[in-house]
């Protein structure tokens, strides 16, 4: 039983040091289509509400450039 936890917790740390490292290489081409046929119109829509709802959840909004306080 410990040696099968032990694989498992190996193979766990493999995949996670994979996906890290290969993740952003792969993100970097994702492409989404309309899924039920929306217009042009509703997909820009969805995309605004989407971007809108991450920016009032975290914060953050990666389409701003960052701003930098001159106090240090």
């Amino acid at each position: 039983m410990i040696r099968r936890k032990s694989a498992l917790s190996s193979l766990l740390i493999l995949n996670l040091a994979i996906l890290l490292l290969a993740g952003p290489a792969f993100a970097q081409d994702i492409f989404i289509y309309p899924a039920k046929g929306q217009s042009q119109a509703q997909q820009d829509k969805d995309r605004y509400e989407c971007h809108a709802g991450a920016v009032q959840q975290t914060g953050f909004d990666p389409s701003k450039p960052p701003t930098y306080d001159d106090a240090g």
